[in-house]
C-alpha cells in the first residue's frame, strides 16, 4: 500500500515538474494563464446546477415565469470595490435585456450583503445562501464573474471583470442594447422617491411589498416572506 502512494505521489510531482519545464522552456506566460483558466472556470456546455433552489433571495421578480432566452448569473462580492464601482451597468444590463432574459446577481458572501443592497440601491434579484454544492460548480474564483447560461442552465459563456472592455464589447455583441451601447449610471435606481422601504418587508423587483408570511411565485419558484425581508423557499 505505501509503495502505491509513493509512486503516485512521485508520478504526480513529475507532471508538475514537467509542466513547470516545459513553461519555462517556451518562456510561455500564456499557457500558463490558459492553464489556470481552464483550471478556474467550468467548460463550455457543461449543465449547470440551478442558483435558484433552496437560495435566499432579495428582489424577486414576483410572478415572473422562468426565462425562455436564458440566465445571466452575475457573481459579485459585496466587500469588493470593484463589484460595487460595476452595480451601477450591472443595473442598466438587467434594464435592457430582452424580455426572455433574466439576471440573477448571486453574492459571494453572505456578509455585507444588507449595507451593499440598502446603500446602491440595488433592483435586480440577488440571491444569498445558494446551496454550497450548487455554487461550488461554478468555480467562483474572482469577482464580479458573469456566466451567460441558456434556459436550460446550459453554460455559453464566461466573463471576468467588471462590464467594461472586452467584456462591454462581448455583452453589446450579445445583448446590442446593453452596456456598451448606454452609458451607465453610477447608482442603481431606486424605489419611487429615494425612499428607503421598511426592512420588515419583503419587496419584489418592481418594489412592491409584501408582508411576512406572504407567498409569491417567482420565475417558477415558490417563495414566501421571511424574516430580514428575504424572500425564502416556501414551506
Amino acid at each position: 500500500m505505501t509503495t502505491a502512494r509513493h509512486k503516485t505521489r512521485t508520478a504526480r510531482v513529475s507532471r508538475g515538474l514537467l509542466l513547470s519545464a516545459l513553461v519555462l522552456a517556451l518562456g510561455c506566460d500564456r499557457l500558463t494563464v490558459d492553464i489556470v483558466r481552464k483550471d478556474a472556470e467550468p467548460e463550455i456546455g457543461t449543465r449547470m446546477p440551478s442558483v435558484l433552489a433552496g437560495a435566499r433571495m432579495r428582489n424577486a421578480p414576483v410572478d415572473e415565469p422562468p426565462p425562455q432566452g436564458g440566465w445571466i448569473v452575475y457573481a459579485f462580492s459585496p466587500l469588493s470595490p470593484e463589484s460595487e464601482r460595476n452595480q451601477g451597468r450591472v443595473e442598466q444590463l438587467a434594464r435592457s435585456l430582452p424580455r426572455d432574459w433574466a439576471l440573477l446577481a448571486v453574492a459571494t458572501e453572505a456578509q455585507g450583503v444588507p449595507a451593499f443592497c440598502e446603500r446602491l440601491r440595488v433592483t435586480v434579484p440577488v440571491l444569498t445562501q445558494v446551496p454550497a454544492a450548487d455554487l461550488a460548480a461554478y468555480r467562483i474564483t474572482s469577482a464580479p464573474r458573469t456566466y451567460v447560461l441558456d434556459r436550460n442552465w446550459e453554460l455559453m459563456e464566461v466573463l471576468d471583470g467588471p462590464f467594461d472592455g472586452e467584456v462591454a464589447e462581448k455583452l453589446a455583441a450579445r445583448f446590442p442594447a446593453g452596456p456598451g451601447s448606454v452609458k451607465a449610471t453610477n447608482v442603481a435606481e431606486g424605489p419611487p422617491g429615494g425612499k428607503p422601504l421598511p426592512r420588515s418587508l419583503c419587496r419584489d423587483r418592481r418594489q412592491g411589498l409584501y408582508s411576512r408570511g406572504s407567498k409569491a411565485d417567482a420565475f417558477g419558484v415558490r417563495l414566501q416572506c421571511g424574516a430580514e425581508g428575504l424572500w425564502v423557499p416556501a414551506s
